[in-house]
């Protein structure tokens, strides 16, 4: 479990970290969101419910793409054309196929 100290200074970090993106909802930005596991009870995994929001939020806010499709488009040096984001997980969990 994280201290008082620890949690407090990741949520700071988080603030200082993510201002432009939610003051900002003009600017063509991308966001890569990684995933450990999507599980109800596993320790470092989101709960589903939190999952599923996220991701509704994602689908009213961003064009998602695919991790292949982002790296192709940085490397020709493409414009980002909206708002991008990715989905990736990590491992092989059983649990990310669901």
């Amino acid at each position: 479990m994280f201290s008082i100290e620890a949690k407090q200074f990741i949520k700071r970090f988080l603030a200082k970290t993510t201002r432009g993106f939610f003051n900002n909802s003009d600017k063509n930005i991308s966001v890569i969101l990684n995933y450990h596991s999507v599980h109800p009870t596993h320790r470092f995994s989101t709960r589903p419910d939190d999952f599923r929001n996220q991701m509704e939020y994602l689908k009213s806010h961003f064009i998602i793409i695919s991790l292949s499709d982002f790296y192709e488009m940085r490397v020709a040096d493409k414009k980002v054309p909206g708002r991008l984001a990715v989905v990736t997980f990590d491992d092989g969990y059983e649990d990310n196929d669901e």
